[in-house]
């Protein structure tokens, strides 16, 4: 083998190995998630951080989802600190400050989905044809459901009875397909790393 072909082979090892720590970490989040427990939470993003700045030595598509999610988690710090102090001394604003650090987090967590999901759908299109698809398609109805979901959040906050009334059945179904489509960036997090690891 010539040193491009171990030199690409390393690449992709340090892809695999990078995208099955992010598929640990995004499940700890999603349990966390769950039962809202922070901590676990915490130890999910760094495992995803860990795991994007592994694979991010492979590709600089990854390192770009690597530098969003250190965005996010920043986000998360201070969003907590902010709100806090909002609501100690101006409450009004309290629910306001919430919903847009909420929003700018959902920003940031649905681009270190599309760098990932981008940038692996380029690298398997000519390994796993199937997969790569899967990817680009993944992004998208992330993209959509999240963009949606968090619309009829805040038109929930909205003080009309019909606008509530209509954004609250559209977040609800939007919640479950995003939610769909969160367990199915899971299963695809295995799958490419598995394809990357046995390259």
């Amino acid at each position: 083998k010539g040193e491009g072909s171990t030199m690409y082979e390393q690449a992709y090892m340090s892809i695999g190995k990078g995208l099955r720590l992010v598929f640990f970490g995004e499940i700890l989040t999603t349990v966390a998630g769950l039962f809202s427990w922070f901590g676990l939470s915490l130890i999910g993003l760094v495992l995803t951080i860990v795991g994007l700045g592994m694979a991010g030595q492979g590709d600089s598509g990854y390192q770009k989802a690597f530098h969003v999610t250190i965005l996010h988690l920043a986000m998360v710090f201070l969003g907590v600190i902010l709100t806090a102090l909002t609501l100690a001394f101006m409450p009004v604003l309290g629910d306001v400050l919430a919903a847009l650090i909420v929003l700018a987090s959902a920003v940031l967590a649905f681009l270190s989905v599309y760098y990932v999901c981008a940038t692996s759908a380029a690298l398997l299109e000519n390994r796993s044809n199937p997969l790569s698809m899967r990817a680009d398609t993944l992004w998208k109805v992330y993209g959509v459901c999240s963009a949606v979901t968090h619309a009829c959040a805040l038109a929930l906050m909205l003080p009309f009875l019909a606008t509530m009334l209509l954004a609250g059945g559209i977040a609800f179904f939007s919640s479950i397909i995003l939610a769909v489509a969160g367990v199915l960036y899971i299963v695809f997090l295995y799958q490419a790393s598995e394809v990357f690891l046995h390259w």
